[in-house]
């Protein structure tokens, strides 16, 4: 990543970063994900996640809907935006792996004027910014699983 994204940042591209796979040993670890926020940062690079968001929030899951499949520590999607926003306002590497690994739905606050975790806090424009600026998008290989974890929090 060090040697790609100075390229990127002068062609003004994207970085792609996959979140999951089809084996636990697919999926990148919470400090390989913490890095590559913060590279893409130093150098100004906006990303897309792909694969493996399908979730809120991280969760050991089965990583396919077979019923023998592998379960692995599945990324949650809020954890990676939060972690974009705590990045992007400069916060520590450790701030960023703890938002990554929290697994716990509760931590999470959303209203209309504010997105919590904890003692961080963003309101509605400072997430807009960072949306539209250095987190763009998110893949997920269902479009419902993410619909559906949402309403279950009592997000939408």
């Amino acid at each position: 990543a060090s040697e790609v994204l100075p390229v990127l940042a002068e062609r003004g591209a994207l970085a792609k970063i996959r979140m999951g796979g089809l084996t636990p040993q697919t999926i990148p670890g919470i400090e390989s994900v913490a890095h590559f926020l913060t590279a893409c940062i130093g150098q100004r690079v906006a990303f897309k996640a792909t694969a493996g968001l399908h979730h809120a929030i991280r969760a050991v899951r089965p990583l396919t809907d077979k019923p023998d499949s592998p379960r692995g520590a599945m990324h949650g999607f809020l954890n990676l935006f939060l972690a974009a926003l705590l990045a992007d306002f400069g916060a520590d590497q450790q701030a960023i792996i703890r938002t990554l690994a929290e697994e716990d739905a509760s931590a999470f606050r959303l209203d209309d004027e504010l997105i919590r975790w904890h003692d961080h806090a963003f309101i509605a424009d400072q997430v807009e910014r960072v949306r539209s600026e250095f987190a763009m998008s998110f893949g997920s290989c269902s479009f419902a699983d993410p619909i559906d974890d949402m309403k279950e929090m009592e997000w939408i």
